[in-house]
């Protein structure tokens, strides 16, 4: 079992995003991305003075600032647009060694559908359990395919449901979620959550696919706030 005072949350966030400019601070349902992670956050079980916005943009600065909460200083260096030299884990989450803590929880602020109650489910999964991570999964239950074609899940179901695409009979795929945690220590030896290379090794938490989004494109901030309204109104 893990303390909440050993956890820091963390969001991440910059202004210059390359596919969609200024969208944490663009305006959004009458609030802004990052605004309302912040609030959900706040709203949840986890202690806000262990919360903490990881930015070096004046205008995130200026809403920690008004919504009261920690702010870690990013380098210049961690929000660069770089695809020639990608970042290294520590690189891109420097607060590793450098804030006072065993453990983290990230969130994407890019997913504005999230509920309290799935941050809570998760901060309580997290810190109940004697691993070092927790990654939070969509379930897929559909066909996907190999490039040559083939299916690439197994198929429990005869040849003739196959043939129809029933997709009761096939194994689930998973993908990756907003919600992260693990050690800090970790993430100086490049471990993001645990080593992928055996089962359960991070664990996985299986995340509502009603309240996942990832916004990265305008059309995708359109079509997500449309839908927050009406989840939120």
């Amino acid at each position: 079992m893990k303390l909440l005072n050993n956890i820091c949350f963390i969001l991440q966030a910059r202004v210059n995003s390359s596919r969609l400019p200024k969208k944490m601070i663009k305006p959004f349902a009458g609030s802004s991305l990052i605004e309302i992670a912040i609030d959900k956050i706040k709203s949840s079980i986890f202690p806000n003075k262990n919360i903490y916005l990881s930015v070096n943009d004046p205008e995130l600065i200026d809403i920690a600032n008004n919504k009261q909460i920690n702010i870690f200083k990013r380098s210049n260096n961690s929000t660069r647009n770089d695809d020639i030299n990608p970042f290294t884990l520590p690189e891109v989450f420097e607060w590793w060694d450098k804030l006072n803590y065993d453990y983290y929880i990230l969130m994407n602020a890019c997913n504005p559908l999230v509920e309290i109650d799935t941050i809570n489910n998760f901060i309580n999964t997290f810190s109940n359990n004697n691993q070092n991570g927790l990654f939070s999964v969509l379930e897929h239950k559909r066909f996907f395919y190999k490039k040559d074609g083939t299916i690439f899940q197994k198929f429990n179901g005869s040849d003739k449901a196959k043939v129809t695409f029933n997709t009761k009979f096939i194994e689930p795929i998973y993908s990756g979620g907003p919600l992260r945690a693990g050690k800090m220590s970790d993430i100086g030896k490049h471990i993001y959550m645990g080593e992928f290379n055996k089962p359960n090794n991070p664990p996985m938490i299986t995340y509502p696919s009603d309240q996942y989004a990832d916004i990265d494109y305008e059309w995708e901030f359109n079509a997500v706030e449309a839908l927050y309204k009406q989840k939120f109104k």
